[in-house]
């Protein structure tokens, strides 16, 4: 079973998972899973994720949605937010509030969080009937179709290919339909007026999410 640390980095940061890993038992949602996930390395160690910023979004495809009117598509000209979360991570569970906020302050937005890397899609049933109420965004679980919550559509075609071993994490989705940021939720605040407001350096997010991604590279 993998274990959990929580600390003030782990808050600040987020929880990461090792795919190979099965828990025993049911996770405790108010419990943070924590391990180091494994992910392919291209051959050039310089080289950005096949998943970036400035890159096109992938399909959303997700199994179903717990909460809110369904999206299959990005519209044209409409920003989204697409925010991972999972049962067992505190973070993710501490950032659903803060996210509810940003959903009413900028109702043009779309939020959507997708539950990811959970063993039973029960669970984040379970957690989201208990926080309903404080819930004012769409909800909705990874498409998992042979049982494998690590080849979950939405992981594989966005965490996966971006590199991304660490949850919450938000990825932003312009009006061109391209990846404009990949952030912590609780750093849209900054993030998402730029954005909207048509001055966002793109260039300049790409950098840093490649930076990120570089500094995973050299731990593994």
């Amino acid at each position: 079973m993998t274990r959990c640390s929580i600390g003030l980095l782990l808050l600040v940061l987020g929880c990461s998972r090792t795919p190979t890993l099965t828990p025993s038992s049911p996770p405790d949602p108010g419990f943070t899973e924590t391990a180091t996930k494994s992910e392919p390395v291209a051959e050039d160690t310089n080289a950005p994720p096949a998943l970036t910023v400035g890159s096109a979004a992938p399909a959303l495809k997700v199994g179903r949605f717990l909460k809110g009117e369904p999206v299959t598509s990005f519209e044209p000209g409409k920003i989204y937010v697409i925010e991972f979360w999972a049962t067992w991570c505190r973070p993710c569970i501490k950032a659903m509030p803060h996210i509810s906020e940003l959903q009413k302050q900028f109702p043009e937005v779309t939020f959507i969080g997708v539950n990811v890397w959970e063993e039973e899609v029960s669970e984040a049933e379970e957690v989201f009937k208990k926080m309903e109420s404080q819930i004012e965004y769409r909800i909705a679980v990874d498409d998992v179709t042979d049982g494998n919550p690590d080849h979950g559509a939405m992981s594989t075609a966005w965490l996966k290919a971006a590199e991304i071993s660490t949850i919450p994490t938000a990825i932003i989705v312009d009006g061109q339909g391209r990846i404009a940021d990949i952030t912590h939720p609780m750093d849209l605040d900054e993030t998402l007026p730029q954005i909207i407001a048509g001055k966002w350096d793109t260039a300049a997010a790409a950098k840093r999410h490649l930076k990120s991604v570089l500094k995973e590279r050299e731990q593994q």
